[in-house]
Order: structure tokens, then C-alpha cells, then sequence
């Protein structure tokens, strides 16, 4: 199991990055540790719903969290984390 971990400032160059690694690993073969992330730009947003279908989103930062609530995608895009 590959982990990737999103970096603190997740901009639109970071989204890059992350829709890059992830095309390497199949769906149940990768997890996403956003446990550092403090802000997130739209594409990254973007990106990540993407890239979570079929794979695991591990340790939400408080902001993340927050931020998925406020567009609406809370219980979708939180459902089974690993707390």
C-alpha cells in the first residue's frame, strides 16, 4: 500500500503532482494522508475528488474538513476515514 501525503499548501502545481502520482497506482493500492493540509486551492478540490473514487482519504486536517462541509461533500467525501 502506497501512501501520498498532501502538503500543507495544496495549490494548483500540488494538484498536479497528486493527479500524477495517483495515475501510477491502482484504485485499492494507494491512501491519502491530508493530516497537514491548511489551505486548498479549487483544483486541488477538484483533483482529490477525482482521484478518491475506489481509494482511501486518511486523517483529514481540520481544515479540510471543514472546508468539504461547507461545499456540501462532508459525509460523501469523509465517509470510512480513518480516524
Amino acid at each position: 500500500m502506497t501512501t501520498i501525503t498532501l502538503p500543507a499548501q495544496c495549490t494548483r502545481e500540488a494538484a498536479l503532482t497528486l493527479l500524477s502520482q495517483a495515475r501510477e497506482h491502482p484504485s485499492g493500492k494507494l491512501t491519502i494522508d491530508a493530516s497537514d493540509v491548511e489551505t486548498m486551492s479549487q483544483a486541488m478540490l477538484q483533483v482529490l475528488l477525482v482521484v478518491l473514487d475506489g481509494r482511501q482519504l486518511t486523517s483529514p486536517s481540520a481544515t479540510l474538513a471543514d472546508l468539504v462541509r461547507k461545499v456540501g461533500l462532508g459525509p460523501q467525501m469523509l465517509e470510512g476515514v480513518a480516524r
